[in-house]
């Protein structure tokens, strides 16, 4: 994990900077996603938990944009190993189904009140004297706004 000198974060719905308990601005920290070459006082690192910042940009989330030799810490040791948090709202993701085609044997497809299609087929196994039922639902997963959710991690 790293943090900028003088990157803050922005909260997304407000674009007001994020303080923390004391009052002070908290900094933007990135997960460094692979591993990092130095070459003297340089590298190019990619990180997850992207800073934005654009001249009136509506998905900012921190207070200016980093640049070419901003000061930039690694947080903990190499063996560190830091739990990540998912917050969301439930208007960051739904779930949903496909419709699934209907077979030629004992198939129903049937909808539920609120709207994920489930193909139902019935068969029986003669040799074990069994009747069984087998239940499709093929889900379909959408990230409506990725700046109602987020990944925390606490250092």
């Amino acid at each position: 994990m790293v943090t900028i000198a003088g990157v803050y974060r922005l909260n997304v719905a407000t674009r007001e900077p994020i303080l923390d308990a004391s009052g002070n601005q908290v900094l933007w920290t990135g997960t460094v996603l692979q591993d990092v070459t130095i070459a003297g006082n340089a590298a190019t690192i990619t990180v997850s938990g992207a800073a934005i910042y654009e001249a009136n940009g509506q998905y900012n989330n921190v207070s200016v944009a980093p640049a070419s030799g901003d000061v930039v810490t690694i947080l903990g040791a190499a063996s560190t190993l830091y739990q990540p948090n998912l917050f969301y709202t439930k208007q960051a993701f739904g779930i949903g189904t496909v419709k699934l085609p209907k077979l030629y044997s004992t198939d129903t497809i049937a909808t539920t009140s609120d709207g994920f299609s489930i193909r139902v087929s019935k068969y029986a196994d003669g040799d074990a004297n069994t009747q069984k039922i087998r239940f499709d639902l093929l889900p379909a997963y959408a990230c409506f706004n990725p700046l109602f959710a987020g990944q925390g991690f606490g250092v």
